[in-house]
């Protein structure tokens, strides 16, 4: 079962074939004890496929749909960037046998999926899976100037756009511009020398779908995200956990302004199941340990 969420999306920096990445034999002992080496398996509590992903963690490093549903190898790449990322921590199985980190652990760097067939002992060439074209809209401009605090159809587009690039941020999509979008923007215009302005007008667009990926280069992954305090918040409760969690709402652009009161009332409820649809979680109203991670590190359902 894989351990606290600590970090949101990443974006690493690829590099050449890493040579102390944990052997095969480890990675088969960590299946074994995870999911009996079952790439298919659903846990009850909310883990799924072979190294017992939850979804949050799943988006974390980039994967799709749920776990459980991609190739074995899609999943052995996922595992291996999660291992760059943060080593054997995400994983109690690890502590348990006793797997040790090597230098490539927490080292920031994103894998190939040539790398990630010696997760499981494969050989050949493998060919990684292609990411999806973006749906519906076009790639010519909509002769629409893009602000913050918009929606509209084109913004959509421009969104699943970041995602094939490989932002950093997991969008859904939603069609309005927040806090994520506007990282994005700014990015996109600093690799491509445009004035940082925030809107996304026609040579911002453009840049986007032609220009200079800002993305391809060596990106910080976020900060840490706050641990699960371990307590199951519902409504009506008052607790300081809770003003962590609503200050979050904040930055990943809720319509709603909490200003923090520490307590769970209507609009952090309305919250709390707008993250939780968006992760692919049952949406009891709940912020349980599940919830609390896709908050810090899932899908943001405002993005």
């Amino acid at each position: 079962m894989l351990a606290v969420i600590g970090t949101a999306a990443f974006q690493g920096l690829s590099a050449p074939t890493a040579s102390a990445d944990p052997s095969p034999s480890a990675w088969a002992s960590l299946r074994s004890c995870e999911s009996s080496g079952n790439y298919q398996v659903v846990a009850r509590n909310g883990h799924y496929g072979a190294y017992q992903f939850d979804r949050g963690t799943w988006a974390s490093v980039g994967g799709t749909g749920s776990p459980e549903k991609a190739t074995r190898l899609e999943q052995d790449y996922r595992a291996l960037y999660l291992y760059r990322m943060r080593g054997w921590q995400p994983w109690t199985c690890a502590r348990k046998l006793g797997l040790r980190e090597d230098s490539d652990a927490r080292s920031k760097v994103k894998p190939t999926y040539a790398e990630a067939q010696q997760v499981s002992g494969a050989t050949g060439s493998p060919t990684p899976p292609t990411p999806p074209a973006p749906s519906g809209g076009t790639k010519t401009w909509p002769g629409v100037a893009y602000r913050s605090g918009q929606c509209a159809a084109g913004l959509k587009t421009f969104q699943q756009q970041m995602n094939t690039l490989g932002s950093p941020y997991h969008f859904t999509a939603t069609s309005c511009y927040y806090a994520k979008t506007k990282t994005a923007v700014l990015a996109v215009q600093k690799a491509n020398g445009l004035p940082q302005t925030g809107t996304i007008d026609k040579a911002t667009w453009n840049a986007a779908f032609s220009g200079t990926n800002p993305f391809t280069a060596a990106t910080p992954a976020p900060a840490d995200a706050p641990a699960w305090p371990g307590v199951v918040y519902r409504s009506g409760q008052c607790a300081a956990g809770l003003k962590t969690f609503q200050q979050q709402m904040n930055t990943l652009g809720s319509p709603y302004h909490f200003t923090a009161t520490s307590c769970y009332y209507a609009k952090t409820k309305t919250a709390v199941l707008a993250v939780q649809k968006a992760n692919g979680l049952p949406q009891t109203g709940t912020i349980d340990k599940a919830t609390w991670n896709a908050a810090f590190t899932g899908a943001s359902p405002w993005s």
